[in-house]
């Protein structure tokens, strides 16, 4: 059975930490805002030491604005078990590499799912 990390707001330039060690990314599931205005990327990396801006992300999953990508509630994507070798953080930001963290359009809750080991 998965675990999950779940986060509902970011920090410019700090990346959430969902799991420090071994692990497999199994999916993210992205509760989005149905009143965007804006894009906005959800960042993932295979690290824990990663620094959104500086360091670039080894997914990036663009969440479009409500008026061009809809208003659908959730997306879910299934990463299928990738080993990340020491950890997996988290962003949510305003560019896909960016270090801005995204606010008002940011989506309502972003949840990690991993699963502990190799």
């Amino acid at each position: 059975m998965p675990s999950v990390s779940r986060t509902t707001s970011w920090t410019n330039t700090t990346a959430v930490t969902d799991y420090s060690g071994a692990c497999r990314l199994d999916s993210v599931k992205i509760l989005r805002n149905a009143d965007s205005t804006g894009a906005t990327y959800v960042q993932l990396w295979n690290s824990i030491t990663a620094t959104p801006g500086t360091t670039a992300p080894d997914f990036a999953i663009l969440l479009p604005s409500a008026s061009t990508g809809g208003r659908d509630t959730e997306t879910n994507i299934n990463f299928g078990g990738i080993y990340c070798a020491t950890g997996v953080q988290s962003f949510v930001g305003t560019a896909a590499g960016g270090g801005t963290a995204a606010t008002t359009n940011a989506p309502l809750a972003v949840e990690v799912r991993y699963t502990i080991g190799g």
